[in-house]
């Protein structure tokens, strides 16, 4: 069997038996580069040795593709500081490699395993230990004489920004492979804090939204919005509408190319958010930039854990609220996830607005209705 037929059936392996992981692979390239010894990651491909792929058993194959998807996943590549690399590598590998045994894996030979590394360990805490001189089965003389499971191209030359990026792009594939998970598998627990971090809301919603959603909730008769089914047949009825109560509520995420992926993923987080905490019916979310790119629509507790946005173009607000007409949408309350650098409508809609502002708070004053929340935007 040649290499590329292992390679793919390893990754279809990998997709089956250990979903979250396997998506994971899934997003990465994988490419023969046979000047290295084993195998590698640069955080978007992976690079392996023909020769020594072909050393190795399918479980092998396996368990080095998924350790090698776990640097960047563990933001290794990004996160070494000053430390020593080579021991970096080492510190990685132990959590790593806890991490894929205890998830059913079979490691290869001689991999860098010891179950004293485990849950309560991350990778600064074993380097610190290995440095300390409390693991006997490694020498800090002798580093490079380690077997090691592959290694990762570190970005310690690379600038700040780009770093921020290759965690960004990482943070968003956890997000995916998590939302993987829903209809089988499971969240791996080391990756549990790693989300709650990721996904972590700024904003109390539900003291915010609480005004919105007094109990008990019942149904009023309407004649301010007719049911449309019936005014071709001239019969104007009135329409049913849930009052005092979270029926209904409309996102709308700025998706304009000033909304960076950071600030993306915390506005997400909000959104999650008002979907656990608060009593809310059906969520309907619009990626908006100049115009209405895409419409998801969503029971509150089928809220995926992550959604890939349409637009990056430039900002307009009025589409939004034009959607909002145009389809006789009546939310009892509307949420902006924005920078707040765009143009208004010119008129006031008849229903709660809030502006949820990842910009300057000056931007704030520029807003001609609805309430203002400001968020510090932790990418900055």
């Amino acid at each position: 069997m040649d290499s590329a037929r292992k390679l793919e059936i390893a990754r279809s392996r990998a997709l089956m038996d250990f979903p979250f992981f396997g998506h994971l692979l899934l997003s990465m390239e994988i490419v023969r580069k046979d000047e290295i010894p084993t195998f590698a990651t640069d955080g978007r491909s992976i690079f392996y040795n023909d020769d020594f792929l072909n050393t190795l058993s399918m479980d092998d194959i396996q368990f080095v593709l998924l350790h090698e998807v776990m640097h960047p996943a563990f933001f290794h590549l990004t996160r070494r500081a000053h430390r020593d690399p080579t021991l970096w590598n080492i510190a990685g590998d132990y959590v790593i490699n806890y991490q894929l045994v205890d998830e059913g894996m079979k490691p290869p030979e001689d991999v860098l395993y010891d179950k004293k590394y485990d849950f309560n360990w991350n990778t600064d805490a074993v380097y610190n230990d290995i440095l300390e001189g409390n693991n006997p089965n490694i020498s800090i003389q002798s580093l490079d004489d380690m077997p090691c499971t592959g290694h990762f191209t570190d970005m310690d030359g690379e600038g700040e920004g780009k770093k921020q990026e290759m965690e960004n792009e990482w943070k968003q594939k956890i997000l995916s492979a998590a939302n993987s998970c829903t209809q089988r598998g499971s969240v791996p627990g080391a990756f549990k804090e790693i989300i709650d971090e990721i996904r972590n809301p700024k904003v109390s919603w539900a003291d915010e939204l609480a005004e919105l959603a007094r109990e008990p909730m019942r149904d009023e008769h309407s004649w301010k919005r007719p049911q449309r089914k019936f005014i071709a047949d001239e019969l104007y009825l009135p329409s049913i509408q849930k009052i005092d109560g979270l029926r209904k509520i409309i996102f709308a995420v700025d998706t304009s190319g000033s909304m960076n992926t950071d600030i993306l993923i915390q506005a997400w987080s909000e959104i999650v958010s008002v979907a656990q905490d608060c009593d809310v019916d059906e969520i309907i979310i619009m990626d908006v930039d100049t115009e209405v790119q895409n419409i998801h629509r969503f029971q509150a507790l089928d809220i995926p854990e992550a959604l890939n946005v349409v637009g990056r173009g430039g900002t307009a607000f009025e589409p939004a609220f034009d959607w909002v007409v145009e389809n006789d949408e009546s939310p009892c309350v509307l949420i902006y996830l924005t920078d707040l650098y765009g143009s208004f409508p010119s008129y006031e809609p008849d229903y709660p607005v809030i502006w949820v502002n990842y910009g300057d708070e000056e931007t704030s004053l520029s807003v001609p209705f609805g309430d203002v929340i400001n968020v510090e935007n932790s990418g900055e």
